[in-house]
């Protein structure tokens, strides 16, 4: 019996593949071409393998420089290579779902850090706080690129848990420009002016984050209507100006690294590498219709032995994708503790009533001889009558964006729905050799998903600026005829608020977070201001005695020139009675004002001996200290920045 051999066929010209013809294989579905018709059959090598044409599509081109040097090294392969190749190598997209299902546990774990290109922060910026809200575990860097907005508005677009730093706008634009960064409120940052500025070529701001080993977070946008080799230049400068540890750099660079063939991509990736820096984003991050998808935006480092996780979030904002990474940090510590809300009293009417019937039949019976068994009596009554025998604890917070409503929620979802069939209408190969006009159904059918989806984004966008906005009309609505309430709602739409104190003090080189001590340590400081500038003045010779007191300023002293008349029921009364409610006590106002009649005649007479006898009761002299930021930058808090 004679065996012929079967010879395998050309997928382009069907012709037979001799054994000696060079011939290319498809990594995919294993279909062969001939060499020759490599190029006719529109094949393309993608991430150094080949896929003819009905395959091409459906791969994801992949950044990574590192592999083929390790394909050839095999055994002997540096271990900083195979890092920077494994990381780039598992870069892949991922969905919200995703994030709050397969990584949440790493998101926990690990400093994250995400940057997304908002293509303005007028049209996506509430969308894009919705999206992030979706997110279980919060990331602890946000990078933001073409904000539209410098810091004259930066206080209008808050996150809720963050401090935001934003860098002026180019004076030039008014679109496509603007940069900033998002830190988690329990990071202490401050901006580094060194390697911050706008120019028409390169936007950048870097933000310090304080602590044992600084982290130095950076973002930067190249507009692309600049010149990219004085770009190139100028992040050349920036790069060599950067400290040489634990710096990441977010941003988009508009330099595509699947375009092997350009010269000035190939700059690019020569001058990162030379400095130290890798990129962790290797798949596209960029897809406009009726264009190529693309990776220019990244995120760089100087830290990818600690590098855990990287990869793109598809957010539907723009046509940029956001990217992420996840790194091994020792600011992971400086997490912000959720504080439970103690209530250790009741104050409700029937509890304030019988309180005040206590405390009158008392004062009667026994009518207490000074100030100090007045004081105890009455905290006596109150703790027996609105004391609570456990202590309630609640974890009340304020709902971050309450016009987002489950019908919007829904409508969000859809949205990425709908993104899904766009895209996955986009993988099916158009039939027509030309794709020009082409009228065809995939095509047609391409271009019905891309509508539909843009229809639907575009309402969802203005049904939650409508919500929002109604949402905040009935609330001036409601305060109607309460100035302060309305300003009140009228400053936090503005993004004026008081910063949140946190409890995070350097103290003789130690970082110390207990609050008892901090107090202490300000009263130590603001009592010894005095005999330190005296110290100071000594050392430098100069003679204190030699200096004028400050009573050489005074006038002479007149002995009657001074008279305090008596206190009087009234006027404790109108004292009390003019009181704000609201404001800081130990005792709430309208406790005291209800208790002002019963009250009022034994201070008239406590505060009239005081008067007589020189005297002032140690119960009044203790005080609450709370430090208030007089500086807008701060690194770590020491005492001298406080008043």
């Amino acid at each position: 019996m004679i065996y012929h051999l079967q010879k395998e066929i050309c997928n382009h010209c069907l012709k037979n593949i001799g054994l000696g013809h060079s011939h290319f294989e498809c990594f995919s579905c294993n279909s062969i071409l001939h060499a020759k018709c490599f190029k006719l059959s529109k094949a393309q090598l993608i991430n150094n393998n080949f896929y003819c044409k009905n395959c091409k599509n459906s791969v994801p081109k992949i950044f990574n420089p590192f592999k083929a040097l390790l394909d050839q090294e095999d055994e002997n392969a540096d271990p900083y290579i195979q890092k920077m190749s494994d990381v780039l190598q598992n870069c892949r997209p991922y969905t919200i779902k995703n994030l709050n299902t397969e990584i949440k546990s790493k998101l926990s774990e690990n400093f994250s850090m995400i940057f997304q290109n908002i293509d303005g922060n007028r049209t996506n910026f509430d969308t894009f706080s919705v999206e992030l809200d979706r997110i279980t575990e919060k990331f602890r860097v946000i990078g933001l690129a073409e904000t539209n907005v410098g810091t004259d508005e930066s206080n209008v677009y808050c996150l809720d848990g963050y401090n935001c730093y934003y860098q002026d706008k180019h004076v030039n634009k008014s679109k496509g420009t603007g940069v900033a960064v998002y830190l988690d409120n329990s990071l202490n940052g401050v901006v580094n002016d060194e390697v911050s500025w706008v120019s028409r070529n390169l936007e950048t701001l870097f933000v310090t984050i304080q602590s044992e080993e600084p982290v130095h977070i950076g973002v930067v946008y190249r507009p692309p209507s600049g010149n990219a080799s004085e770009a190139l230049e100028e992040l050349r400068k920036l790069l060599e100006s950067c400290p040489k540890k634990n710096v990441h750099i977010l941003g988009d660079f508009n330099l595509n690294l699947h375009d092997e063939t350009s010269t000035l991509v190939n700059d690019f990736e020569n001058l990162i590498l030379g400095v130290g820096m890798t990129p962790l984003i290797s798949i596209s991050t960029h897809h406009k219709p009726g264009c190529k998808p693309s990776c220019i935006d990244n995120i760089l480092t100087n830290d990818i032995e600690n590098s855990v996780l990287s990869g793109t979030l598809n957010t539907c904002i723009s046509h940029h994708h956001a990217v992420f990474h996840l790194l091994r940090s020792p600011l992971m510590h400086l997490k912000e503790e959720k504080q439970n809300f103690a209530q250790y009293y009741d104050y409700r009417n029937k509890n304030v009533e019988k309180f005040l019937e206590s405390l009158s039949e008392e004062l009667t019976r026994d009518p207490p001889s000074n100030f100090s068994d007045f004081s105890s009596v009455f905290n006596i009554h109150l703790d027996k009558a609105c004391k609570l025998e456990q202590p309630r604890f609640s974890k009340r917070t304020a709902k971050e964006k309450p016009w987002i409503t489950s019908g919007l929620i829904t409508s969000i979802d859809r949205k990425h729905e709908l993104y899904d069939l766009w895209k996955k209408a986009e993988k099916v190969n158009c039939q027509s050799e030309s794709n020009l006009d082409c009228r065809c159904e995939t095509c047609t059918e391409i271009v019905r998903s891309r509508e539909e989806f843009r229809d639907h984004r575009r309402l969802l966008n203005y049904l939650v600026n409508c919500a929002k906005r109604k949402y905040h009309g009935n609330k001036i609505q409601e305060c109607a005829g309460d100035s302060k309430k309305t300003w009140q709602i009228i400053n936090e739409l503005r993004g004026k608020k008081r910063r949140q104190i946190k409890p995070n003090f350097i103290i003789d080189n130690e970082r110390v977070k207990n609050r008892r001590i901090i107090a202490n340590e300000f009263n130590k400081y603001f009592a010894s201001i005095a005999s330190n500038l005296n110290e100071v003045y000594s050392s430098d010779q100069v003679r204190i005695s030699s200096l004028p007191s400050f009573t050489d300023y005074l006038p002479k002293s007149e002995s009657s020139s001074i008279y305090l008349r008596e206190c009087d029921h009234d006027e404790i009364m109108k004292i009390i009675n003019e009181l704000t409610n609201g404001k800081s006590s130990d005792i709430p106002i309208h406790v005291i004002k209800k208790a002002s009649r019963t009250i009022s005649p034994f201070l008239v007479k406590y505060f009239n001996e005081c008067l007589t006898n020189g005297y002032f009761p140690d119960e009044l002299k203790t005080g609450r200290i709370s430090p208030i930021y007089k500086k807008e930058k701060s690194t770590d808090c020491d005492l001298s920045p406080e008043r």
